[in-house]
């Protein structure tokens, strides 16, 4: 699911980032605990696995992202 180029919240079939907040810190409390509150759960999930989001290679806010690994 994380392959595709949508909001993780929409591939895994949530209403909103929100909700899936809430289900990450109910079923993976742990790993919901080291994802900084500034990072989206895509992006969080990609840099855990020192990979970058497939999404990330046609973004136009690379220079803006969280350290991404494209900019510059």
């Amino acid at each position: 699911m994380s392959l595709k180029e949508h909001h993780l919240y929409e591939d895994l079939g949530f209403k909103n980032r929100v909700q899936m907040g809430r289900y990450m810190k109910c079923h993976f409390p742990k790993l919901a605990e080291q994802k900084p509150l500034d990072k989206l759960w895509k992006k969080f999930i990609y840099d855990s696995i020192g990979k970058v989001a497939p999404v990330c290679f046609t973004c136009k806010d690379n220079s803006n992202c969280f350290a991404c690994a494209l900019a510059g």
